[in-house]
């Protein structure tokens, strides 16, 4: 912590005492200091019903924690559907790996019908909430995802110029004067944070670091 030691089980208390008062927040770093067994036991069924509180509080960062929770199975029985329903509450709520996931899903028919349409949308959905967070890099990564979307998995996506305005929109952002190239080359996405720790994405999906 800033000005004091830092003490994991002194923190859990304190947001254990938030929780109990109906902050929302609190409830969803108590989940990750479970998840994470920082200053309390581990225990991820545990850290899945914080998630699941800080959630129905309206935290979306809870909703995505919990959504990951469901799709690999832990803490909770591995639920594709619950998983994909949970990013789109998520990607709603403004996080942007909640939108970058629900797209994931989309484009490989995991819990929800295949959709190119539905995937090009949230992807440029998360590009823009990357884009807000200052993480261009992952914005265009959202761009190549778009474009492969038809490349690579063969889908129909009538709204395929979603790629274009993202990328516009990446070298427009903060007053940029660099030219956008008509395509991104490969990027390396940066790790966005959840759970306390850092998160890397594997394959399609924005996945744990454990």
């Amino acid at each position: 912590g800033e000005g004091v030691p830092k003490d994991a089980a002194k923190a859990a208390q304190l947001y254990q005492k938030a929780c109990d008062g109906g902050e929302a927040d609190g409830c969803y770093y108590l989940g990750v200091s479970h998840y994470n067994g920082a200053g309390v036991p581990q225990d991820a069924a545990k850290a899945a019903q914080l998630f699941e509180k800080a959630c129905a509080g309206d935290v979306a960062e809870g909703c995505f924690n919990l959504a990951l929770s469901y799709y690999d199975g832990e803490g909770v029985p591995k639920d594709a559907t619950k998983a994909a329903q949970l990013y789109k509450k998520a990607c709603d709520g403004g996080n942007a790996d909640g939108c970058f996931n629900l797209a994931s899903v989309y484009s490989q028919g995991q819990g929800v019908l295949a959709s190119g349409a539905a995937a090009a949308e949230s992807y440029y959905k998360a590009g823009l909430a990357y884009l807000k967070d200052g993480q261009k890099a992952d914005a265009l990564l959202c761009v190549e995802r778009i474009q492969n979307l038809t490349k690579v998995l063969g889908l129909t996506v009538p709204n395929a110029f979603l790629a274009a305005a993202l990328l516009k929109a990446a070298y427009e952002e903060r007053g940029a004067t660099e030219k956008a190239p008509t395509a991104p080359g490969p990027v390396d996405r940066a790790a966005p944070k959840a759970f306390g720790t850092g998160w890397i994405v594997w394959g399609d999906h924005v996945v744990t670091n454990h």
